[in-house]
């Protein structure tokens, strides 16, 4: 007698990333542009102008690793409103470019 084998097969949904509370070590600290100042810690990430102008309060901060040294953040304001931005970090972990504006360590 031979036996039957049935096999189902079911698709499977899979996310290539997920989000994360904070930022990542790698891009935290203080990194120079050329007309301003990148601050990034474990809750907020900040774009200081060198004339020294107010930045909005962060209320939280996540991000999603895309691939090939790229890092996708998302932040909401206190007062409201949020944004979201790439950053992708050089191979040597010296630079960062963040929307068409590179900063140095």
């Amino acid at each position: 007698m031979l036996g039957t084998c049935l096999v189902a097969s079911f698709p499977v949904s899979s996310q290539a990333s997920s989000w994360h509370n904070g930022m990542p070590k790698i891009l935290q600290g203080n990194w120079r542009g050329h007309s301003d100042r990148l601050k990034i810690s474990n809750k907020h990430v900040y774009v200081i102008p060198k004339n020294g102008a107010a930045v909005s309060r962060v209320k939280s901060v996540k991000y999603r690793y895309l691939g090939h040294r790229t890092y996708k953040y998302y932040q909401k304001f206190t007062h409201g409103g949020s944004y979201s931005a790439n950053i992708k970090i050089s191979v040597n972990h010296r630079t960062v470019k963040v929307n068409g504006h590179y900063y140095r360590k």
